[in-house]
């Protein structure tokens, strides 16, 4: 019984390796977009899956504003496979819903107009939907400058002359206006100079409350840009847990040992992107480091002693692309020495 119970387990798993393999040969841009879409929550997964796509060249591109669905979208026509909308950090189901309820949108404006009422897409939403990719642009960071703009004229009231019906009194003519009331005994005439002006000492601070305007909106886009426009080379990772349009780790993938192929105790090298850094002290007061560790297979929580930190610390900054020697030891890799990524191509003789 137990042999016929092993033969039957093993019929389904050959049978079920038959079938993948068919699919993956013959509609393969189907074939991984299921497959994404199975791993969605597993960054390291996705990261082999979409190496996968590269070497079948099936290009996988960020979310689109008009084109993505939920999860991951073939196109057949392209052979490209698009982000899902879920895929982007900080973009929940009511977002989600929203956009795809009021498609299609023929520009930012109209996409501003159609989602509006609904009260879902915040600037928060708008920010990290633009660093995505969402919004089609060759430049993001105009982008959001352009938004930024449309922020503060919303917000920014212009002054805009209003002719009065009525005047508070004879005397605020007569004193504040100069308007010769023991003449002029006709209100309506009294009204036409009152507004008249009034007209006048509007035109006459016109350039001085352009000047204010134009200081409002400098200290706005300042501070805007100072909250929400830093480290532009981590706005992909940042809203899709990785790189996709550029890719500064692509030279190296085939040269890259799995993470999960290390065995505990050895030595191996990473080749990653440092991701964040949460800097600490030991007990004798020197500083050291854990670090978040982008590869080509995911994520590496890696620590950083204090001897290593003082010799490398020029080079572990957020953002660096590095290749780190370390040892495996319990799932966690402890930094050894390191290089940058561009040394470590150029003593390989790698072209980049």
């Amino acid at each position: 019984m137990a042999w016929e119970t092993k033969c039957g387990k093993a019929v389904a798993y050959g049978l079920l390796s038959y079938l993948t393999a068919y699919l993956k040969t013959h509609y393969p841009l189907e074939f991984m977009t299921a497959c994404l879409t199975a791993k969605s929550d597993n960054m390291s997964k996705l990261s082999i899956f979409i190496n996968e796509c590269h070497r079948l060249n099936i290009q996988v591109a960020p979310p689109n504003i008009n084109l993505s669905e939920r999860n991951f979208t073939a196109i057949k026509n392209k052979n490209k496979i698009l982000f899902g909308l879920y895929a982007i950090k900080g973009v929940g189901d009511a977002v989600v819903d929203t956009i795809i309820e009021n498609r299609r949108y023929e520009g930012f404006d109209d996409f501003l107009s159609k989602t509006k009422e609904s009260g879902k897409i915040t600037k928060g939403t708008i920010i990290k939907l633009a660093k995505s990719g969402c919004f089609p642009t060759k430049n993001k960071r105009n982008f959001l400058l352009r938004y930024a703009n449309k922020l503060f004229e919303n917000d920014y009231k212009n002054e805009i002359f209003e002719e009065r019906k009525t005047f508070k009194s004879v005397k605020e003519l007569k004193e504040v206006w100069g308007i010769d009331t023991d003449t002029i005994k006709n209100k309506q005439e009294r009204l036409k100079l009152f507004n008249q002006k009034r007209k006048e000492k509007f035109d006459n601070e016109e350039v001085d409350r352009t000047f204010k305007k134009e200081d409002a909106r400098q200290k706005y886009i300042k501070e805007f840009s100072s909250k929400y426009l830093q480290e532009e080379f981590m706005w992909e990772f940042e809203t899709l847990s990785m790189f996709i349009t550029y890719d500064p780790l692509k030279e190296a993938y085939k040269y890259v040992t799995p993470w999960d192929e290390v065995d505990g105790g050895e030595k191996a090298v990473a080749i990653c992107v440092v991701v964040d850094i949460k800097r600490k002290k030991d007990k004798n007061n020197n500083a050291f480091a854990y670090l978040d560790l982008y590869t080509p297979y995911g994520i590496i929580e890696a620590t950083c002693w204090a001897r290593q930190y003082k010799n490398f610390n020029d080079l572990i900054k957020k953002g660096n692309s590095l290749a780190i020697l370390g040892r495996k030891r319990d799932g966690q890799f402890f930094v050894e020495s390191i290089k940058t990524y561009q040394q470590w191509l150029k003593d390989r003789n790698i072209n980049n």
